[in-house]
Formats: C-alpha cells, structure tokens, sequence
C-alpha cells in the first residue's frame, strides 16, 4: 500500500502536454500514476478522474506516434478492468466476464468512443474497450461487438465481442440476436456472424459461455435458430452450426429436416469442407451415403477421412478404385497412400481390398504403404506379406528413399506381430549387413520394452 504522500503525489502528476518537452517521459509517467491510484486498493478517491484523463487523451499524428497512444489507451482501459472490480475477484484473462459489480459509469462513453473510431485499426485497444464495456448493460455496446463476432468454431479473435455482446445484453442475448438477423434479412445483409453467434449460444454444450447465459436458452431459441441455418446452410460453417444444433437436442425434438438439408449440402456443395470432420465424429445417420456421393464426385481428402472415421464399408470398392487409377496414371503421385490408410478403416470389405497392393504386381512404394495401412488396424494376417517386403526394401533402401521405405516397413512389420516380428529382427540383426544391423537392433530393444512377453532366446545363426 502506498503511503498518503505517495497516493498525493500521485493525483498531482497532470495529463501529458503535446505542446510541452518531452512528451514520451510526460506520457509513461500519467500512466504510472494511473496504476499506483488504482491498484493502490478499491475506491481510492482519483483512481477514476486519473483514467479519465488518461483516456481523454487526443490522438497523435504520425503512424508510430499514434500506435504508441493507442497503446496507452489500451493500458489505461486495462487498468479499469481489472484495477476497478470487487477485490476478492481474481485477475481475469482477456474476454472473460468475471464480476457482476459494474465500472464507473464515467468510463461508458469515453470507452464507447475510442471502440468506434479506433477499434478497427488498433486489435489491443479494441479488445481493452471490449473488456471494460462488457460491464455495462447498454444496447450500444452489443451493436458495437456485432462487426467483430466469430465468423467460426475454430476462429477465437471475436470471443472478447461475443463476451461484450452477452454481458452487455444478458438474459436478452439471444433474443437481441433474433431481432437483428430478422433486420438484416429484411435489409438483404450478411447474417453469418449472428447466425454462428446464435448457434454457438444455443449449443452451450459445445462451446462454453459465460455464466450469464446460465437457463436463458429456449427451444424457441433453438427452433428460430434452426430455421434461419436451414435457409443458409450454404457454407462448411452454417452446415456445422445446423448439425450441432441438431445433435444437442434431445431425440424427440429433432427435426428431421435439419440433418436432410446437412446432408444435401454435403452431397451437392464442390467442397464440403470441416463439415465432413464433423459428419464423421458425431456419425448421424445417412451420413455415410452423402459423404460418399460427394468423393466420388471430387475425391475431398476431408471426406475421405470421414468416410474412415464412420468406418463406412460401401466406399472400399470405389476407394480401392481410385487407388488402382491412380497408379496407372500417375505411379509417383502419393496421395494414393493417403486412400490406402483410410482403405483398411473401411470394414472387412476394406481390408480385402488393402491386402491385395501387398501383392507383387505393384509398385514397392505401395506394397510398404499397404502394409502400415493393415498394421493401423492390426491386421495380423498380413504379417507374412509385409515381412516378404524387407528383402526388397533392404535392396532399395541402398540406393534410393532409405528412410521412407524401410522405415515404414519395418514399423508396420512390428506392430502387425510384435512376437514374429521381434524374432525377425533380432535374427536379421545377427545376419544383415552392418548398415541395417544397427535399426534392426533398436526395433528389437523398442519391442522388448513394449511387449516384455516377445522376449525369447536369440536364435542361433548357420554359417
């Protein structure tokens, strides 16, 4: 705590002089003072009038002169957030609404200003504002965040507008966005902001929101919700938003229209995007027709990993298709070996289809990436192709790709049969030539500390 001389000192120091010398030294020092009154304790008499000088500051001219200001402006908002709180809160990270005890009401519209006129420019300074406004239960804050809301799930710079636009709103969050996609349809405007925004606040269980939110959410809301996404489920975004939507609500108040139009996006857009991702981890029903109408017509990797994760075994044969086409158009191309690794996922049908590159017929490269593909779903009856393949691989690896080949053979071989394959490696070990002898005694060391069971006698060699 400082001392009541300490604390006069303080209030003293005056606002920086543009017209006076120096400046910079003027400037630092006002912003010390500002700290020491307002981190000094809760109410210290001058705390607020010393931020509102600071704030009252006019911006400079010059690009680096005014990114300094604008920092300074940042600081002092900063400081009103977290200087001026109940004192048993605990600090709080940017874009977190903590504690219900409202900001000096002095501090609204010298906030609301600097948002407006440079928030835009200034990321710092428009996450500072966002901050201290998101104490204030004020319309004009909620509109402010409307421009600056996340455009997606996994986009996070909007979470301090988002933070603002509830705590400025409350209980009236959703139906404040409502009303606003309503004037913004009628007025022929980008509604994708609000309607992600929307979609995030009524699936709750997927994305975590402040405690303010806490039982305000309806069905009504859900309802409106989906209905709006249905009408522009024509982005990877809106699909995702509509299909969580979906997903989150119990079983009998699902609409079987939100999944139709989820999936006729899929099956239909050039490029379905994450939404597939999504379609994969949360397997809904018809899911895996769509996602298979749409590789077929593009051949998306992202769908084709959902295709994997749904284990959905009617796409093996135009999978395994697509593998043999493109060996014979274009035998270097390794996205073939991104198919393989999916090829076994797709059920028994699948790992049929994936067992026949093993065979002689193809190219060495895909004979290896077939054999890590089986190994992936420890397909043990592989094991004797996959070790008929160290023979050539050894030849190969002399010469051309050491690292790729044998490497991947050589893992997929010890997780095929850890026992077969540790005894394999430590007879290799005792017969190869020394610059594989070293690799195969590290596999065989790596395996005995995995699986202690495959430690056995090492097996005698014949001259």
């Amino acid at each position: 705590m400082m001392g009541e001389k300490g604390l006069a000192a303080a209030k003293s120091v005056p606002p920086p002089d543009p017209e006076k010398a120096d400046f910079g030294g003027r400037a630092g020092r006002h912003v010390a003072a500002t700290d020491a009154l307002n981190g000094a304790g809760h109410g210290i008499e001058g705390g607020v009038e010393k931020l509102l000088e600071g704030l009252a500051e006019a911006p400079p001219d010059g690009r680096r002169e005014r990114d300094k200001w604008a920092r300074r402006m940042a600081h002092y908002l900063q400081t009103a957030r977290h200087g001026w709180v109940r004192a048993s809160d605990p600090p709080l990270p940017p874009g977190v609404i903590g504690s219900d005890a409202p900001l000096d009401e002095r501090l609204l519209e010298p906030s609301l200003a600097l948002l407006a006129e440079h928030g835009a420019r200034h990321t710092d300074l428009r996450n500072a504002a966002f901050n201290v406004l998101a104490t204030f239960r004020d319309d004009r804050v909620a509109i402010a965040a409307l421009p600056y809301l996340p455009q997606s799930r996994t986009s996070h710079d909007g979470d301090v507008a988002l933070a603002a636009l509830i705590g400025s709103t409350g209980d009236r969050t959703t139906e404040f966005l409502r009303t606003r996609i309503d004037e913004s349809l009628a007025a022929q405007r980008d509604t994708r902001r609000l309607l992600h925004t929307l979609a995030r606040l009524v699936t709750a269980r997927a994305t975590p929101l402040p405690r303010a939110l806490n039982g305000t959410v309806t069905t009504a809301d859900r309802d409106e919700c989906a209905g709006y996404l249905r009408e522009a489920c024509t982005s990877s975004e809106a699909a995702i938003d509509l299909l969580l939507v979906h997903m989150e609500r119990p079983v009998d108040e699902r609409d079987a229209r939100d999944l139709a139009t989820v999936l006729h996006y899929v099956a239909t857009a050039p490029n379905p995007g994450n939404i597939a991702y999504v379609l994969g981890a949360r397997h809904p029903e018809g899911a895996g027709d769509a996602l298979l109408i749409s590789y077929r017509k593009a051949g998306d990797r992202q769908v084709l990993a959902a295709l994997g994760q749904l284990g959905y075994e009617p796409a093996a044969p135009f999978v395994a298709r697509a593998v043999k086409r493109s060996i014979i158009e274009n035998p270097d191309d390794r996205w073939r070996h991104a198919e393989l690794g999916t090829l076994p996922m797709l059920g028994a049908t699948g790992i049929e289809r994936a067992h026949l590159f093993l065979g002689a017929d193809n190219p060495l490269a895909t004979r290896v990436a077939a054999a890590a593909a089986l190994a992936r779903v420890s397909d043990a009856p592989s094991f004797d192709d996959a070790l008929a393949l160290l023979d050539r691989v050894e030849i190969r690896a002399k010469t051309d790709d050491p690292e790729h080949l044998f490497g991947t053979a050589v893992r997929a071989i010890a997780t095929l049969d850890p026992a077969r394959a540790h005894r394999e490696f430590v007879r290799r070990m005792m017969t190869s030539p020394g610059a594989f002898r070293e690799s195969y005694a590290q596999h065989a060391m790596g395996l005995r500390r995995q699986h202690p069971e495959v430690a056995t006698s090492l097996p005698t060699t014949t001259d």
